[in-house]
């Protein structure tokens, strides 16, 4: 099967220019990449920019840490077999592979190896999504009582936060008490 046969226009030419990062790229990654590339002409801007960040920092990473990243998936997919599902298209390789990880009762383990690729692989992604070079915006965040915020000390802020640390502050804002708009 030609994994890349499902993409057309910008998502092919994409496809096309980072094929040697594709292609080393665990499978089930991979798969699950070319699943969303499917899906270009749908995307919003962000979400576009998104998988070109993605796709340059592949093409950027270099043996050790490609290893670093991908080493446990990779070996994760040889043990378990999961590179032999074989399927006509990209969504049923896709659910076919999913399914057969579920049945060797390995999906709670595959989740564990694609959570842990993404926590290293997406603070590079971040840092050429978010260069510093964008123009200032303002964000305001309101929320109702009762809503649970995770709060952090703003020094060592979550992955949500971690792009405007030192430029952002909260206020709360009481209101009148009123329920009436």
């Amino acid at each position: 099967m030609d994994l890349y046969a499902e993409l057309t226009g910008e998502a092919l030419d994409l496809a096309r220019a980072h094929a040697s990062a594709l292609d080393r790229l665990p499978r089930t990654f991979l798969v699950n990449t070319l699943v969303e590339l499917v899906k270009w002409p749908t995307f919003f801007e962000p979400e576009k920019a998104y998988f070109r960040a993605l796709l340059s920092q592949l093409a950027a990473l270099d043996d050790a840490q490609f290893r670093q990243i991908f080493g446990s998936l990779n070996d994760f997919e040889s043990r378990t077999g999961a590179t032999r599902v074989k399927a006509g298209d990209l969504e049923t390789l896709q659910s076919r592979t999913l399914d057969y990880i579920q049945r060797r009762g390995e999906y709670s383990r595959w989740r564990q190896e694609i959570d842990q690729a993404f926590q290293k692989l997406e603070p590079m992604v971040e840092a050429r999504l978010y260069s510093g070079n964008l123009r200032p915006r303002l964000v305001v965040i309101l929320y109702g009582e009762g809503i649970a915020i995770k709060h952090r000390d703003p020094r060592s802020p979550g992955p949500c936060w971690r792009r405007v640390r030192g430029a952002f502050f909260g206020k709360p804002i009481h209101g009148s008490g009123n329920a009436d708009p």
